[in-house]
């Protein structure tokens, strides 16, 4: 906005803020929903609608806590998604929160960096009050931990010590006796939003195509693959396959053909790269076909 349009970043007023990250779960997403029953002491909620699909949120004064089924999302969009999706959202719908962190309008958000919200986004999903269906445990409390009802009626009736003290135990079984279900997907998160903010924190957005960090055909981030890359090869393919399987699924419906469409993923990752380099030199030949070396070129006159 600030370079292509000439629009004066701290003239553009934040009114609210979504920060989100898409994972690849530990287990199903709606299992995770499922057994996501308060948001510190408040209960989610289902919601549904046809652009965001199922999630659930949990609607505080100053934000919103939202964890999506996305792949269900991106399903009736018409990609062809393979594997699980969740997302986990805050949504700051009043600017107190972010004020206090000197963040008023876009300029003060650039400055601030993106990946300064990580500690909150896994402080947030970590206040989820959690019931982890692994656990195995005789326990005859667990009949109450896994009935989100059980922590609602305590709030209700104000027994907030009760309701911390039981908290504090279904933790510690938590901990115990399960597959830390939570936990693994703290760590999942964990590692997402250090990847995303790869670029962010290191590399100026203005230098990105001179150095060469994104792929020439499809203009996307290569900088998982091998220093001289210029095209998005079969690293970084297998790499969006596992960790971001929309920009996978975006790039095979552009470059994998019909033909190819039922065959092994080996192969498809084979067709899609092939079809990538052949988009390179049908640039290039067309390039020198409009352009012969015999032909002055104004650009390299200018330096460009």
């Amino acid at each position: 906005m600030e370079n292509k349009f000439k629009i004066q970043l701290e003239n553009c007023i934040l009114k609210c803020l979504e920060i989100g990250i898409n994972i690849i779960p530990p287990i199903a997403t709606n299992e995770i929903l499922n057994y996501c029953f308060l948001h510190k002491t408040l209960p989610f909620e289902y919601k549904h609608n046809s652009d965001e699909g199922k999630y659930k949120q949990a609607q505080h004064s100053q934000y919103i806590i939202k964890i999506y089924n996305k792949a269900l999302h991106y399903k009736s969009k018409g990609f062809e998604i393979k594997t699980e999706i969740m997302r986990f959202e805050i949504k700051y719908t009043k600017m107190e929160k972010l004020n206090n962190l000197g963040i008023y309008n876009l300029n003060d958000l650039k400055k601030y960096g993106l990946h300064n919200f990580k500690n909150e986004l896994l402080k947030e999903f970590n206040n989820i009050l959690f019931y982890d269906n692994s656990i195995r445990s005789q326990s005859k409390s667990l009949s109450n931990y896994k009935n989100p009802l059980f922590w609602t009626e305590l709030l209700s009736n104000n027994q907030k010590d009760l309701f911390n003290y039981h908290r504090k135990q279904l933790k510690n079984l938590t901990a115990r006796s399960s597959d830390k279900v939570q936990f693994q997907t703290t760590e999942i998160l964990s590692k997402k939003i250090d990847l995303l903010n790869i670029n962010t924190t290191q590399i100026d957005p203005l230098t990105i195509l001179s150095n060469r960090v994104v792929c020439q055909v499809t203009k996307i981030n290569i900088s998982m693959q091998k220093d001289n890359s210029v095209l998005l090869s079969h690293t970084g393919l297998k790499h969006y396959y596992k960790n971001d399987p929309k920009v996978f699924e975006q790039i095979k419906r552009r470059f994998l053909s019909k033909r190819w469409s039922s065959s092994d993923f080996e192969t498809q990752i084979k067709e899609i790269a092939h079809n990538i380099r052949n988009a390179k030199s049908n640039k290039k030949r067309k390039q020198d076909r409009i352009y012969p070396l015999q032909q002055i070129n104004m650009f390299s006159d200018l330096g460009f």
